[in-house]
């Protein structure tokens, strides 16, 4: 194959390649974040000594590598500037959102090629418009992505700042604020960690009202109704938000009182606590037992570090809790309705726990006897957990939630709570 032959089959192979970077992710696209980088750098020198054909031949070989690839490529066959015309064409037309390998490729091409950057005044508006680009769609709003902006701009002001002159700098400097300001990069600002705190925080709680319809109703009447036929739609990832979500209920109530009135996403803490209230009622409606007791002990907690809150909760919520509080302060009763439900249920196992604690202290054995009152309890308590096998779980990776869990906040209740002793 001659040399023109090759490079003008290489470019047909990139153009493919870009259209597979503008689409859905791949699978197991989050897992190979992870290796890029290894990848990236084991490769280097192969690629550099064996050239075009050795380039062409892994393509065709291994397509789940493809950014790693695709640098390569185009380092070796075209120019920088070429390639990042190319990225930038394509994502005008089909940028609607960034997916994570492109932050990738932008994120391991500034590491590995800062001296391209540093002296080729076309690579460096190409690579500056790129970023704009990206913070001007809709992708932006995901802190992962910010978070990766933010290492990239850091990486390209190092870069520019040992060769570019006080005049050239001070303009790359206000383009990269620009970027700055639309990525609404808190880490930038003085005081980093408490404001990122409280616009985590309002992030949180405007994420809940937003989100709460969307990950309640996937367990809508209809799979209620034929759940021999539909599996429970309780994914993995919901159960754990809403586990994970009893930690930051007091941390929710700390913090609506940092705002001015008006400015909180809750209008009052009293709000907050209605909102978890109406939750967990919710969750123990649709048999999820784990996630509502979890929410329960979480407005429990609440009510001892904010005494009086409860008396100013409207109707509605002072039924629901009085509802949870029947359900959840007998654990014989609880554990009634759990076993005793006609339909899929994620059960509480601490019940199961507290019985089995409770057996082994009340029958004990004497003399190396059969126990036969322990072994009738021990077999109740579990064909109680047996039946709960039977009850399909989805397990599926859900990009949404998946996201959305990404964006918590990881701040630490039990600060908090100590805080305010």
């Amino acid at each position: 194959m001659s040399s023109e032959q090759l490079n003008l089959k290489l470019n047909w192979k990139l153009n493919e390649l870009l259209d597979l970077l503008f689409k859905e992710e791949l699978e197991n696209d989050c897992v190979r974040v992870s290796q890029s980088q290894e990848i990236y750098s084991n490769k280097q020198n192969q690629f550099t000594s064996s050239g075009s054909n050795f380039i062409y031949s892994q393509y065709t070989a291994n397509i789940k590598n493809i950014y790693d690839y695709f640098i390569f490529c185009y380092i070796t066959v075209f120019s920088e500037e070429e390639m990042f015309n190319k990225i930038l064409e394509y994502f005008k037309q089909n940028g609607t959102k960034v997916h994570i390998r492109i932050i990738v490729f932008l994120e391991l091409w500034i590491t590995h090629n800062s001296t391209v950057i540093k002296y080729d005044e076309g690579v460096q508006g190409s690579f500056l418009n790129m970023l704009i680009e990206i913070c001007k769609s809709e992708c932006i709003k995901t802190k992962w992505i910010q978070i990766q902006l933010e290492n990239i701009l850091k990486r390209f002001e190092e870069v520019l700042a040992s060769n570019i002159d006080d005049e050239e700098n001070f303009q790359y400097n206000l383009v990269i604020k620009k970027i700055k300001s639309d990525c609404v990069l808190d880490r930038y600002v003085e005081k980093v960690y408490e404001i990122m705190q409280k616009d985590q925080i309002i992030i949180l709680a405007q994420q809940i009202c937003l989100y709460e319809q969307f990950l309640l109703f996937q367990l809508d009447n209809r799979t209620i109704l034929n759940h021999k036929k539909y599996p429970n739609k309780f994914t993995a990832p919901l159960i754990q938000f809403f586990d994970c979500l009893s930690n930051f209920s007091c941390v929710l109530v700390y913090f609506s009182s940092l705002y001015e009135p008006g400015q909180s996403p809750f209008k009052s803490r009293v709000t907050i606590i209605e909102q978890i209230i109406s939750l967990a009622f919710q969750l123990k409606l649709y048999n999820n037992f784990s996630s509502s007791y979890s929410l329960y002990l979480s407005i429990q907690t609440t009510k001892f570090l904010f005494p009086g809150m409860i008396d100013y909760i409207n109707i509605i919520s002072q039924r629901k809790l009085k509802k949870l509080d029947v359900c959840f302060s007998n654990q014989v009763n609880l554990a009634l309705q759990q076993n005793n439900s006609p339909l899929p249920a994620v059960p509480y196992i601490g019940i199961s726990l507290s019985q089995i604690a409770r057996m082994n202290e009340f029958h004990r054995d004497y003399n190396g006897t059969f126990n036969f009152k322990r072994l009738e309890e021990q077999t109740t308590i579990l064909k109680n957990l047996d039946q709960f096998k039977h009850f399909k779980y989805d397990f599926e990776f859900q990009p949404q939630i998946y996201q959305y869990l990404q964006c918590i906040p990881k701040i630490d209740a039990t600060k908090v709570i100590s805080s305010l002793k």
